[in-house]
């Protein structure tokens, strides 16, 4: 499908994306957003550009992106190391405690998950990738997402618009549901409450 702004112009383009970037910036600092992250704004802002046709689309075979291939060759392998050395290692496992363990469970059943799918469900070739950036965006993240899908080459691969869209429907339905919790009657007799003292 011929996208409204042509693939081989470069300059709209990297505008195009260098904005949706700090859309996502933007949008932290924005009570607006909730708890969705900058990186999952910026990708939902690209996949509804592509999906719409307004851009052209990452994953189609037949059309060369420089701008698109600038990103992924240059901008991600950079941007994810540089992302990597703000965090304190040691203080997340001194400080993290009983929330660590907890992680630690909540990635063994996404891997043991993301197997048991990959059995069930037949997506062609590129199953076993699909299974493999969608267990990494569920423990790390959309910057994982992204990480993963590089190494295994999977960003050019047709499945991976349909796998964005997928992982963001999917997250925000269940940030959705995390707000809703709370709400549910029944639901609230299992948890307690935190005290106040004044």
């Amino acid at each position: 499908m011929q996208s409204f702004i042509s693939p081989d112009n470069n300059l709209v383009l990297l505008f195009i994306v260098f904005g949706a970037a700090a859309f996502g910036i933007y949008s932290e600092h924005k009570k607006w957003f909730g708890k969705v992250s900058g990186i999952l704004v910026t990708m939902i802002s690209m996949s509804v550009l592509s999906m719409t046709g307004i851009i052209p689309v990452a994953s189609d075979p037949e059309i060369k992106v420089d701008v698109y291939s600038m990103v992924f060759s240059y901008f991600i392998p950079v941007a994810i190391p540089l992302m990597l050395f703000s965090s304190n290692l040691i203080k997340i496992i001194t400080e993290s405690g009983r929330l660590l363990i907890a992680f630690i469970i909540g990635a063994i059943g996404v891997v043991l998950g993301s197997f048991l799918a990959y059995n069930l469900i037949d997506l062609g070739d590129g199953s076993g990738n699909t299974a493999g950036v969608i267990a990494a965006t569920l423990i790390g993240g959309s910057v994982n997402f992204v990480a993963t899908a590089e190494i295994l080459n999977f960003s050019t691969n047709p499945l991976f618009t349909a796998t964005v869209a997928i992982d963001n429907f999917a997250a925000n339905i269940y940030v959705l549901l995390l707000f809703f919790v709370p709400t549910i009657g029944f639901l609230t007799r299992f948890f307690k409450k935190p005290g106040y003292r004044n």
